[in-house]
């Protein structure tokens, strides 16, 4: 099953706390960075986008900040309260090391900047 991080990390932990285990596995080292949305600022954009933007040109969407996956685990652990270990499987593969968005072009645009933090995206993801 394809999933991307976010969904997989937050599934990850909830199964760790329903099944009483103490640990979570976590692919990599931590140190690869990306540009987390909420599907929320999203939706809100593309919709923004078919509205405002008649042009071939790509127009990147996404919140131009940079997150560590170590950032997001540590996020992760905060929404869910979880107290465990956090086993950091460093022989598995990091991925991209750097993937995050010039978002100038959106911001001007389409007056656009997306406003939920990944803390409150990832509060709202665990909660669902």
């Amino acid at each position: 099953k394809t999933r991307n991080v976010v969904s997989a990390l937050v599934d990850k932990f909830k199964q760790a706390k329903s099944n009483n285990e103490n640990f979570v596995r976590v692919w990599g080292d931590g140190s690869s960075v990306r540009d987390f949305l909420y599907i929320g600022d999203a939706v809100s954009a593309i919709l923004l986008a078919i509205e405002k933007y008649d042009n071939a040109e790509p127009l990147n969407i996404g919140t131009g900040i940079a997150a560590s996956i170590k950032n997001l685990v540590d996020t992760v652990i905060q929404a869910d309260s979880f107290s465990g270990e956090i086993i950091w499987e460093k022989d598995k593969p990091n991925g991209i090391a750097y993937r995050v968005l010039k978002i100038d072009k959106m911001k001007k645009v389409l007056n656009y900047t997306p406003a939920t933090s990944l803390e409150e995206g990832i509060r709202t993801v665990s909660s669902g």
